[in-house]
């Protein structure tokens, strides 16, 4: 059954991708493919207001992890701060500009190390906000969604978008 969706605005075609990760999907978060979870990741991004702007924004991932190939398409768009720059870490350090970082599922990220303060965690599922994360990619049923911790997202200057928000899956303090 194909869907319809009208000629969206561009801040419009981002909500709407949000919102599509909402539709019913045929397997767990932990086994979509990596190209969907790098498309959410993405988009959330795009509606979080990393302070202060730098003009660039560092996304760093794990080069052991299959994700990281999926993110390197969206180098160079357009987020809230800057460009987005997708910089895939060596297992042993996180760089110094990660202003993001995607931390694996069951790692605390390259070779354990914690990245640097004042950075955006996303990861997957519930149990990674309770672990300082500020996104977690989660899956509820068959669905996909994701989950924001406000605590953890300050602590990294963030200011997440009350569009952004409305589409959470579940919002903690």
């Amino acid at each position: 059954m194909k869907r319809f969706l009208p000629p969206l605005q561009p801040f419009g075609l981002g909500i709407a991708a949000l919102a599509l990760t909402a539709i019913p999907s045929s397997a767990h978060a932990a086994t979509e493919p990596p190209h969907l979870k790098a498309a959410i990741i993405y988009n959330i991004i795009r509606f979080v207001d990393l302070r202060p702007p730098s003009g660039r924004v560092v996304l760093c991932v794990p080069g052991n992890e299959p994700l990281a190939d999926a993110l390197q398409v969206y180098d160079g768009r357009n987020v809230a701060g800057g460009r987005l720059e997708v910089r895939v870490v060596k297992r042993t350090a996180w760089s110094v500009d990660c202003r993001i970082a995607y931390v694996a599922p069951g790692s605390a990220g390259p070779a354990g190390n914690a990245p640097p303060p004042a950075t955006l965690l996303i990861g997957e599922g519930s149990d990674f906000l309770d672990r300082q994360g500020s996104v977690a990619i989660v899956s509820f049923g068959r669905q996909i969604g994701f989950e924001v911790n406000l605590t953890a997202g300050a602590r990294a200057g963030a200011v997440f978008s009350s569009r952004l928000l409305r589409l959470a899956r579940a919002v903690k303090d």
